[in-house]
C-alpha cells in the first residue's frame, strides 16, 4: 500500500545503499570480470549472512557495511555529477545508517538524531567532493579518505551513544579508545599519506 512506502524505504535504506553501491562498483569501466565476480560473491554474503542478523552489534555492522560500500561507490561514480547530488546522497547514506543503528535501541528521537547524522555526512560529502583522495586504487577505484573518516566518526558516535544510553551520561573511559583511534588515524592520513601539504 502506498501509505507504507515511506516507512519501507526508510527501513531499507541500508540495504539499498549496499545493493546500489555494489552495482555502481560493477559498473565502473576499469573493473574486470574477476573483481565483478568478487563483488557478486560479497553481495551474496551480504544477503545471506549479514543482512538477516539482528543483534545490536550486528546491526551496527550492517550500518558500517552500508557506509563502506555506499561511500566507495558514490565517490567512484560521482566525479562529474553536480555537487548537490553528491551532498544529497551522502545525507541519505548518513540518515539511513544512523536510523538503522538507532532503531535497534528503540530511541525516541530517532528521526532527529538521524537527520543530524545525515547533515554531518552531507557536510563531509561536500568537502570530499572537492578533496577526494583514495588509497589502494587497484581495488574498484580505490578506498576514498572520506570512507575511512566516516567509518571512524560513526564508530565513535556509536560508542558515545551506547555510553549515554547505558549510563545516562557519557563515560570518558568508554569512549577514549575509539576517539583516540579516530583522531590518530585521521591525522596520520592527512599528514603522512596525503599528496596535499597542510
Amino acid at each position: 500500500r502506498p501509505r507504507f512506502w515511506w516507512a519501507n524505504i526508510q527501513a531499507n535504506l541500508v540495504d539499498v545503499a549496499v545493493g546500489v553501491g555494489i552495482v555502481g562498483l560493477m559498473y565502473l569501466p576499469n573493473i574486470g570480470f574477476t573483481i565483478q565476480t568478487v563483488l557478486a560473491i560479497l553481495y551474496a554474503i551480504w544477503l545471506i549472512v549479514i543482512k538477516p542478523l539482528s543483534k545490536r552489534w550486528q546491526i551496527a555492522l550492517q550500518a558500517g557495511c552500508a557506509i563502506l560500500v555506499g561511500t566507495i561507490s558514490l565517490m567512484a561514480v560521482s566525479y562529474d555529477w553536480p555537487v548537490s547530488a553528491v551532498v544529497f546522497l551522502m545525507f541519505l547514506l548518513g540518515y539511513g545508517a544512523a536510523r538503522h543503528f538507532l532503531h535497534s535501541y528503540e530511541e525516541e528521537q530517532t528521526t532527529l538524531l538521524s537527520f543530524v547524522w545525515g547533515l554531518v555526512f552531507a557536510e563531509l560529502g561536500w568537502l570530499a567532493y572537492y578533496w577526494n583522495f583514495s588509497y589502494l586504487r587497484t581495488l574498484a577505484g580505490g578506498i576514498p579518505q572520506i570512507t575511512i573518516v566516516l567509518l571512524l566518526i560513526s564508530f565513535c558516535g556509536g560508542k558515545v551513544y551506547q555510553s549515554w544510553k547505558k549510563h545516562k551520561k557519557i563515560i570518558f573511559s568508554e569512549i577514549v579508545g575509539p576517539v583516540f583511534l579516530a583522531v590518530a588515524t585521521t591525522l596520520v592520513m592527512l599528514l603522512a599519506f596525503n599528496s596535499v601539504v597542510i
